[in-house]
């Protein structure tokens, strides 16, 4: 069985297609750590991951507790983000290309700050976000949100209301119908990268059910 654990190896996940596939899977192992009563407590260094046969495994956890210790649950949760907080810091300066402008890994980094979900639920948005998407599975979730508004009421408004009172559309209000933007309008859309950082999808993604 072949284990490794240095930098140089582990870079590989962000120069592949399956990069998505390979942070989702490495949520859920942190969600199964969280449900056996433990905490890593480490994520935020290299050193806690290595490739076992062509897979990343996290190593090295080093917390723990008793289900018959009384134990608050304000602090478990604390220590279950901070978790996922050190997973996100370690991508974002070590792994995923830091100091490079990218929309689309601020916008997943940034999700990790949002502070309004119950933990399962919350690992659950990561797991889905657009970042994590290949360019098919984006376009489906365009189309499930459509969907989604012809079938619900409550979706729709909330829908519209995003459209008018949402700040991450207030930038484009008023220029789309302008042919004095579409110079930059062409320009944006020939970026290397799409911006999903503060996007419909994003917003969307918020109160979407799971």
């Amino acid at each position: 069985m072949e284990v490794r654990n240095d930098y140089g190896a582990l870079c590989w996940w962000c120069d592949e297609i399956c990069y998505g596939i390979i942070l989702m899977n490495l949520l859920a192992a942190i969600k199964e750590m969280h449900s056996s009563r433990l905490f890593h407590m480490g994520l935020n260094e290299i050193r806690s991951y290595v490739i076992v046969t062509g897979t990343i495994k996290i190593v090295n956890v080093q917390g723990s507790y008793d289900p018959k210790d009384d134990v608050n649950p304000a602090e478990v949760h604390k220590l279950r983000i901070e978790d996922l907080k050190a997973f996100r810091n370690m991508l974002k300066n070590r792994q995923l290309t830091p100091g490079v402008h990218w929309a689309d890994r601020d916008g997943f980094c940034d999700f990790f700050d949002i502070q309004i979900y119950l933990y399962p639920e919350f690992v659950e948005k990561l797991k889905k976000h657009p970042f994590l998407c290949t360019c098919e599975e984006r376009m489906k979730s365009f189309s499930e949100i459509w969907h989604r508004l012809n079938d619900s009421d409550t979706c729709r408004e909330k829908f519209k209301k995003l459209l008018e009172d949402g700040e991450e559309f207030q930038q484009y209000k008023n220029t789309w119908n302008d042919t004095g933007n579409m110079s930059s309008i062409t320009s944006a859309l020939k970026m290397r990268t799409v911006r999903f950082g503060n996007c419909i999808l994003i917003s969307w993604i918020r109160f979407m059910p799971t």
